[in-house]
């Protein structure tokens, strides 16, 4: 699959899904955590059981990491955006507290660091306010890239349940729609487990 798609000039593909997030954004008011942040952290717990999510491409060949991080743009006072970064933790108020602090600090200091060289990442945008079917991300032709791309949408509900749009965008080289699907039907899987602790 790989040699196939790595000569493609636009080797990324996107799949959007409206996925099941039960009742989280109750469960997060009760237990004092962000949203965003959860629903960034039950994404990362998935993606980092899925070896095809950490495959890169790197100086022509296919690395996995053991694990991968995540970079999330950040909405500035300024109407802006920057970027901040988590390391991958499995321990839920730990990665939301220490991103909670991460997030002020960028907000206080204003720093803006795209890491562009960094591979074991996974990016993240959340745009709350728009309940959207599908996204285009901006891409540099010419550079070499095969970080997965995901955006959180507007959550809303639905028949009684809720949902949250998520766009899912990968080299097609490394994975393909079987691996996306394990990913959203993943993340269906642990948003269902972590809520039924309430």
């Amino acid at each position: 699959m790989f040699d196939l798609f790595d000569v493609y000039d636009e080797p990324f593909f996107n799949i959007t899904a409206n996925v099941e997030i039960v009742n989280l954004p109750a469960f997060c008011k009760n237990n004092d955590l962000s949203f965003n942040l959860t629903t960034i952290f039950i994404s990362q717990k998935v993606i980092n059981t899925i070896p095809e999510f950490k495959m890169r491409i790197a100086e022509g060949s296919i690395r996995l990491y053991g694990k991968v991080n995540c970079g999330s743009t950040i909405f500035m006072p300024d109407k802006t955006f920057s970027f901040c970064y988590y390391p991958y933790n499995s321990d839920l108020k730990l990665f939301d507290k220490k991103g909670k602090n991460d997030i002020k600090k960028l907000k206080e200091e204003g720093d803006f660091d795209p890491r562009h060289e960094e591979l074991n990442l996974v990016y993240y945008s959340t745009l709350p306010w728009i309940k959207f079917t599908s996204i285009k991300h901006p891409r540099r032709f010419g550079k070499v890239d095969s970080i997965p791309k995901i955006v959180f949408g507007k959550w809303f509900k639905e028949n009684g349940k809720c949902f949250i749009p998520v766009s899912t965008e990968a080299h097609h080289g490394l994975l393909d729609g079987y691996h996306i699907g394990l990913y959203f039907n993943g993340m269906e899987d642990e948003f269902k487990k972590l809520t039924e602790q309430c």
